[in-house]
């Protein structure tokens, strides 16, 4: 109280004329709340209100806060399911004369949880309040005194900016706090109001003596602890932790202990220069703890960065961990930010000051708790001391800590609210083994189920303060001004673009090439993503842009005239060129100027087509695929080989290996299979008769590959009536190119195969016209398949899970029924035959009546590949449709579409909560032409009149709307939706609804309009 007073200027009664400053009113007496179910109870605290404010002044409050004296009406007895008491700020709206009259409106905020699990009265302070709430059964506070304090503004000064969360207040020159020592934390925290004695201690390093210094300084300082924190500022071990703690005096042994560690000191797998995502972060960590045994016996909190932590309970027997983040933030990116904002500060003394900060928060908030709640500590108390260390780091950065005392940083830590971030804890599950790779694991823990109530929210929320408000408790990524996207996977790929980006324009790597590859569905809006992306991290004035859409090239004299372009732009600015439909055909011919790229990217002077060469400039280069939805799907489509071998996989090409070579052409090898012939000649000697078929896609015709199975059959028959077995000659077939396409059917001919290959018979149609067809045996045989040129093949053994063409044209089916495979002697000179020897073995000795099956195919890479192999960063953008069964972010994808979309034409704020229109918006499960549809759908639609909502008889007759959508399916969103029903589905609904409003009123802008009492 005292410091209180001493420090802030009580507010003066004539509130026409208040200079700048900080003030305070002080309450005139006690108040109390009580609950006893599950519905919110708000009442006022008598005598706790402002005298009506001018208008004049109202416009110069920048900050303020409200420190409250109170404890709780009864002490929790399950301290894990939270905290259900807190204190609001109502901001009246009534007659200067009588601002507390019947039915006064208010704008009501949550300002700041009660003290947890104390029956005694203490200060706590940090965000806003005015009214004393409670929920359910005998949650209650009881307020003895109250100070609600206001920062003002001198007369005439400009607002601060809000487009930035980090905005400075102040010139930008101006020094950052920084408090000297190795116990940061504790130098912060002199003369801080504390209940409880907390032992904190940093551990900068390993070693015995280290462990003797920490004794030491506990038996010296803190004889009786009641709770214990170490900071472990060194690589994390179980061991190392235990044995610190085994030196520790014996007065240690029996209270709670907290160890922090920096998420940089584990051993982590995939966060290499920081983590994109929070779900990223959560995935580590379980992988982490299965592989690498991070287990802790203490209660165990990581930090990550400054932006989150994860805190795990060595009491909870589950072992979930509980995350408190910030959900439109990404490890790293505070102190980034930081930096750049204070470019002349040493970087070691901004981190120490900002660790320092951390730590001293979270110590502030734990040493207000009462004893009986430190010893019951649980993630209810961590996540507050989380959320308050965080919020300091903030703090400690800001111009108003510069030039305090030591003495007096807390409170300047305390009293410095401006641009504090959203942070909100989560307690995500462990992944099952059927989840979705790269699945959002936060978003499944959040209170909303289905996701179609978060989508709901976002197109209906109003618009307060733009997108920093879209969604503030789902983890989101916002570029520029227009792009934000809240699905995990397009989060990690565009952070990861953008750290790409951001590093190749530091290094001023512009003598190179810097390629990037788009891919997505039509209307997924990748394009404009990408430029989005980009452009938002490129200052003004200094890139210029270039668009061109490759489907539209008319002649080959396009391309030399695109890159010409390119080059003409002035030295001082970075070209930023982006090749929409990069893999468009040209004359028939597939993936035509992907080849000319290639050449760009991989030498200094490329070719361009014709007979001129030419160098490709340094610049940002962004390929929009037009033939592929992701970039996988881009990779094993069927494209040219790189290679070209003349005359066919049996061409000439390739090194000829002296007479075994010669030998094996001119007995009738293909040069891709001579490796073939001196096991096929060890095994069933010279005795062969070969034969060999090549597949075009243009003459090649079923006729000729029922003579070559005649001729098998045959062969065979004549065979069986040779008098000496020795003389029987085995047919050996070779069928070159057999992935050809059929005509237009790719894979055409494989579905050919899959009986003679498994059953031993064909179909034979007959020789003459009007013959009946018939099943014919084919006997005993060698079929060698060799693939060729398009790479239909390419990476079936590594990725089972194909693409659909491969599938539907019986391609896993055929190489099931393959005795072994070999590599193309053409293409690996090394190849050898030695692995089909035992198949050959038990092939001869045994009696089968049905060919043996062989594979040869080519390990070099295909043109798709290579081109894939090339690019910097890659981006699947997912789009408004859903993707697959697993995928429930479509509709918050579609959602953020939909929101900007009513906006732009008219209807925003026409379409009303629990509108059929809505849903079957946003859940029709497919856009035939993606976001497009949807914009369509809108342009189209009716404009309800003013007071009027969206109803279904203002979309597009029905003619109209199935040129974008399924009619059926879009119809049956237009349905009711069901709503719960049954004592079981009301309490889950209300504790997903509680959850919800916690989560709305922490982050401090989950405003109400209400009527006070």
């Amino acid at each position: 109280m005292a410091g209180i007073e001493e420090s802030l200027t009580q507010f003066p009664a004539d509130l026409q004329n208040v200079p700048g400053g900080q003030y305070y009113f002080e309450s005139s007496g006690a108040s109390d709340v009580v609950t006893y179910n599950g519905t919110v109870r708000a009442l006022d605290w008598p005598g706790f209100q402002t005298p009506a404010l001018p208008d004049q002044l109202i416009k110069r409050i920048k900050h303020l806060q409200l420190i409250t004296e109170s404890k709780d009406h009864l002490v929790a007895q399950d301290p894990a399911r939270g905290n259900w008491a807190w204190f609001e700020l109502g901001i009246v709206r009534g007659s200067e004369s009588n601002p507390n009259q019947a039915n006064t409106e208010a704008l009501c905020w949550m300002s700041h949880e009660n003290a947890f699990m104390t029956n005694e009265f203490e200060w706590n302070g940090d965000f806003i309040q005015v009214r004393l709430c409670s929920r359910y059964g005998s949650w209650g506070i009881r307020a003895r005194k109250g100070y609600l304090i206001f920062d003002i503004e001198n007369e005439g000064s400009a607002s601060p900016a809000d487009s930035d969360r980090w905005a400075w207040e102040q010139p930008r020159d101006t020094s950052t706090m920084f408090v000297a020592g190795a116990d940061g934390a504790a130098e912060i925290l002199r003369g801080y109001n504390r209940r409880l004695t907390i032992t904190y201690q940093t551990l900068g390093s390993s070693g015995e003596s280290n462990v003797s210094n920490l004794a030491n300084w506990a038996t010296d300082n803190q004889p009786e602890p009641s709770l214990l924190i170490i900071n472990l500022n060194e690589p994390f071990s179980t061991s190392t932790v235990l044995r610190t703690l085994s030196a520790l005096p014996q007065s240690f042994s029996f209270r709670p202990i907290l160890v922090v560690v920096d998420a940089a000191n584990l051993p982590w797998t995939t966060r290499g220069a920081g983590f994109l995502s929070w779900d990223q972060i959560v995935e580590s960590f379980w992988t982490l703890q299965s592989t690498r045994g991070v287990d802790c016996p203490y209660h165990l909190l990581i930090r990550f960065g400054y932006e989150g932590a994860i805190y795990q309970d060595p009491n909870n027997q589950r072992h979930d961990p509980v995350l408190i983040f910030e959900p439109r933030s990404a490890e790293g990116d505070f102190l980034k930010k930081t930096r750049a904002e204070n470019p002349t500060h040493q970087e070691e003394e901004l981190e120490a000051t900002v660790d320092a900060a951390f730590m001293a928060g979270l110590v502030a908030s734990l040493a207000k708790e009462s004893k009986r709640s430190i010893e019951e500590l649980c993630e209810t108390q961590i996540k507050e001391a989380v959320i308050n260390g965080l919020l300091w780091c903030r703090r400690s950065v800001s111009p108003r800590a510069r030039g305090a005392s030591r003495e007096q940083l807390w409170k300047k830590l305390i009293l410095e609210t401006a641009h504090d971030p959203v942070l909100i804890p989560s307690t995500p599950r462990r992944p099952q083994s059927n989840t979705k790779p790269r699945s959002s694991l936060i978003f499944q823990t959040l209170p909303y189920e289905p996701a179609a109530e978060a989508a709901t929210e976002v197109v209906l929320k109003p618009d307060i303060t733009g997108k920093e408000d879209l969604l503030p408790y789902v983890p989101i990524a916002c570029f520029g001004n227009n792009f934000i996207t809240a699905d995990r996977r397009e989060i990690e790929d565009f952070r990861d673009l953008a750290r790409q980006v951001q590093a190749y324009v530091k290094q001023g790597s512009n003598a190179r090439p810097f390629p990037i590859a788009v891919f997505g569905r039509p209307g997924s809006g990748k394009s404009f993503g990408a430029s989005e992306v980009i452009g938002s991290l490129l200052p003004d004035g200094t890139s210029e842009t270039l668009k061109f859409n490759l489907s539209q090239w008319q002649k080959v004299s396009d391309f030399k005239s695109a890159l010409q372009k390119v080059k003409a732009v002035a030295e001082n600015l970075l070209p930023v060129v982006y090749f929409d439909e990069f893999d468009a055909s040209f004359k028939h011919q597939p993936l035509f100027w992907v080849r000319y790229f290639m050449e760009h990217l991989t030498s200094p002077t490329g070719k361009w087509p014709g007979s001129e060469t030419g160098v490709l400039r340094g610049a940002i280069y962004v390929f929009i695929g037009g033939t592929a939805e992701t970039f996988d799907e881009f990779q094993f489509q069927p494209s040219p080989r790189v290679r070209e071998l003349m005359g066919g996989v049996g061409g000439g090409g390739g090194t000829e290996e002296g007479g075994r070579v010669a030998e094996a052409v001119r007995a009738g090898y293909p040069r891709s299979c001579i490796h073939l012939k001196k096991q096929i000649d060890d095994h069933f000697g010279p005795n062969t008769k070969l034969e060999t078929i090549k597949f075009l896609d243009t003459a090649t015709t079923y006729q000729r590959l029922v003579e070559v199975f005649r001729w098998v059959r045959d062969t065979d028959s004549a065979n069986k009536t040779e008098a000496n077995p020795a003389t029987a000659k085995l047919p050996v077939v070779f069928f070159e190119n057999f992935g050809a396409s059929n005509g237009k059917e790719p894979l055409g001919w494989l579905k050919f195969f899959l009986s003679p290959m498994q059953d031993g018979e064909f179909f034979d149609p007959g020789v003459n016209e009007g013959e009946e067809g018939r099943v014919c045996k084919l006997g005993r045989a060698i079929f060698v398949f060799i693939e060729g040129d398009m790479g239909h093949f390419d990476g079936f053994l590594d990725y089972p899970d194909m693409l659909d063409l491969f599938k539907h044209a019986k391609g896993p089916d055929f190489v099931s029924r393959l005795s072994g495979q070999v590599d193309n002697h053409v293409i690996n000179g090394d190849a050898s035959a030695d692995c089909l020897r035992n198949a050959f073995v038990r092939y001869k000795a045994g009696t089968s009546s049905k060919p043996l099956s062989i594979g040869v195919f080519r390990t070099d890479e295909t043109s798709r590949k290579k081109f894939a192999g090339l690019m910097e960063a890659r981006i699947n953008v997912q789009g408004p449709n859903k993707v697959d069964d697993h995928d429930e972010m479509f509709v918050i994808r579609r959602a953020i579409m939909l929101r900007y979309m009513l906006k732009k034409g008219g209807l925003e704020g026409k379409l009303a909560p629990g509108s059929d229109v809505l849903n079957a918006l946003l859940q029709v499960p497919r856009l035939r032409h993606g976001a497009r549809s949807l914009e369509t759908i809108l342009a189209m639609s009716a404009i309800p009149a003013e007071g009027q909502t969206f109803v279904a008889s203002h979309l597009p007759p029905d003619s109209q709307l199935k040129l974008h959508v399924d009619l059926e399916s879009f119809k049956n969103f237009l349905e009711p939706t069901p709503q719960p029903e049954g004592e079981e589905g009301q309490e889950r609904e209300r504790g997903k609804l509680g959850a919800r409003e916690w989560i709305t009123m922490r982050r401090g802008s989950g405003f109400r309009r209400e009527n006070l009492c």
